[in-house]
């Protein structure tokens, strides 16, 4: 319950979001606006709840609505929320004017019952959404939700926490702000092991900027895990949850607990494993790397279970969440999945069982991707020593990877773009959540642009130019060479942007003076780049339309 945990966060000095977390209560306040009035409707209602021992009148009212929820008994209505969110969002903008709000119910997870609002009349529209949103319209329902500031350039960081109910440890953090829809894409681990690393070789290199930025990021990083570690505690938590966090500048929010496993947690499993330790003999330890093997044993030995230690096993883990989406990261459901390649060395790939074959006969089974939950088709994780490491794993992954059949759209190809942008970019990229919107609208320029090229005309525009017979048929023997992976490349805007990112300033570079761009070094260093970025290199036993021509090659 996101209203509870926001209450508990701020007895125990964790930074939330500003806003209000009680507009039930101050609704039914609203209505009834003492404690005799609240006496009044408990008898009425025929309540169970002592109001002497609630505390102030907020949590009076409070106390009225638990009772209430446990009998159905409406005692705010969905035209009261309205009313009294109206008043109070008139209040936060006097202070916070041109500031958006978020509503968010108190329960559910994925983006689902939130609503942004920016004026005064989206007001009541949006209570109303997230309430349907979310299925509590019938009468009775908690229909509690938060209104907080929405805080617009933010970077979306969570704790991997672990607890048993007299302890709890912290095991580091990801970086989940990488989103489309509120819905994760992209997730890279967050550890201090990690910072320390690229703070290390930030000073080496001399990189002032860097290194600022870096050392800041390990002071949030550090805070926030100490804020979950407390949290945990006065919680008792005695099993496996995530402490969600906002992250703006050197500040840092927190947002809710899920308390219950969630898919990215193989990135945590990918940085650390944990060890125990015999409290009547140091010297005998098992260690646990699967972190639904330690909900297991908490569940089974529980108090039992000593506090362990958080063993580095890697120094940065990834992963990528493969989904049924279009280019533009729209939902395409209802394509049959036919063949999927096995998965690489150094890949583990949760597919859903989707890519297991037939058991009797070996054939891999045509999959439905029906649509009827979400998206997600599966998530491709993997480790590495540093984070330009993991992006380039991944990235080599996706190259590899091949995932076939009938009307099948995935975001593949715009997860390779973009992880080949950020390693030619800053590896150490910090993106808002903000970021998937405006990099798809850079993409959807670069379609403009390549949509206007016209590869044909240019080639005979060439052809034409050249006065020396031997040079057109030098010419002629390198247009495949040239143009295949050329009109591929503006074929797809995503991988188009992906080689620009990833080679921009290292193979080729713009000119100012002329406008134009020109290479560095030999433009063949550029082709053969090229060739290996789309996977059309030279590799024995793929199909034509698949590699480089022999011919071509030769040349």
């Amino acid at each position: 319950a996101k209203d509870q945990a926001k209450k508990l966060a701020r007895k125990l000095r964790v930074s939330v979001t500003p806003g209000i977390d009680n507009i039930s209560a101050l609704a039914l306040l609203r209505k009834a606006k003492d404690a005799s009035a609240l006496e009044k409707l408990v008898r009425e209602h025929g309540l169970s709840v002592d109001l002497r021992s609630a505390g102030g009148l907020e949590d009076q009212a409070e106390a009225v609505l638990d009772a209430g929820y446990a009998k159905l008994a409406e005692l705010v209505t969905i035209e009261d929320l309205q009313n009294e969110a109206a008043i109070r969002c008139d209040e936060i903008w006097r202070d916070n004017a041109g500031r958006r709000l978020r509503f968010k119910y108190i329960v559910g997870g994925g983006g689902k019952g939130q609503r942004v609002i920016s004026s005064p009349a989206e007001v009541k529209s949006a209570v109303m959404d997230i309430l349907a949103e979310s299925k509590v319209t019938a009468k009775g329902a908690n229909r509690n939700f938060l209104i907080e500031l929405n805080v617009e350039s933010t970077r979306h960081n969570e704790i991997q926490l672990i607890g048993n109910g007299q302890w709890c440890l912290s095991l580091g953090g990801r970086d989940c702000s990488v989103q489309m829809h509120e819905q994760k894409l992209l997730e890279l681990s967050l550890t201090q092991e990690q910072l320390e690393i690229e703070i290390a070789e930030a000073r080496k290199l001399g990189d002032k900027v860097q290194l600022a930025t870096l050392e800041s990021d390990l002071k949030v990083l550090a805070r926030m895990e100490q804020e979950a570690e407390r949290f945990g505690e006065a919680v008792r938590l005695n099993s496996v949850s995530t402490f969600e966090s906002i992250v703006e500048g050197d500040r840092n929010y927190f947002m809710e607990v899920n308390t219950r496993i969630q898919v990215e947690h193989r990135v945590t499993e990918q940085v650390y494993k944990l060890e125990f330790h015999n409290p009547a003999d140091p010297s005998e330890t098992f260690q646990v790397d699967s972190l639904i093997e330690a909900m297991a044993l908490l569940s089974v030995h529980g108090d039992r279970l000593p506090k362990p230690k958080r063993i580095v096993r890697h120094h940065a883990g990834g992963e990528v969440r493969l989904n049924a989406t279009n280019r533009a990261l729209q939902p395409h459901a209802g394509g049959v999945i036919a063949s999927w390649s096995a998965p690489l060395p150094g890949e583990i790939r949760d597919d859903q069982g989707i890519g297991t074959p037939n058991p009797d006969t070996g054939a891999f089974v045509h999959y439905n991707l029906a649509g009827a939950y979400d998206s997600n088709i599966a998530l491709v994780i993997t480790n590495g020593q540093s984070r330009a490491d993991i992006l380039a794993r991944l990235a080599q992954i996706l190259r590899d990877t091949e995932l076939r059949g009938y009307d099948v759209e995935t975001n593949l190809q715009v997860h390779y773009g973009l992880l080949c942008w950020m390693i030619g970019q800053q590896p150490l990229v910090k993106p808002s959540t903000q970021f998937m919107s405006y990099y798809l609208a850079a993409v959807g320029a670069l379609a403009d642009v390549a949509r206007n090229l016209d590869f044909e005309h240019a080639w005979r525009s060439l052809i034409a130019r050249q006065s020396d017979r031997q040079a057109v048929d030098a010419l002629s023997l390198k247009q495949t060479l040239l143009l295949r992976p050329l009109e591929r490349l503006l074929d797809h805007a995503h991988l188009l942007a992906g080689f620009y990112g990833r080679y921009v300033g290292k193979l080729f570079q713009r000119s100012e003076e002329r406008d134009r761009y020109q290479f560095i070094g030999n433009p063949l260093d550029t082709l053969s780049a090229l060739y290996h970025y789309l996977a059309l290199d030279a590799l024995g036993g793929r199909p034509a339309a698949e590699t480089i021509w022999d011919h071509d090659q030769a040349i």
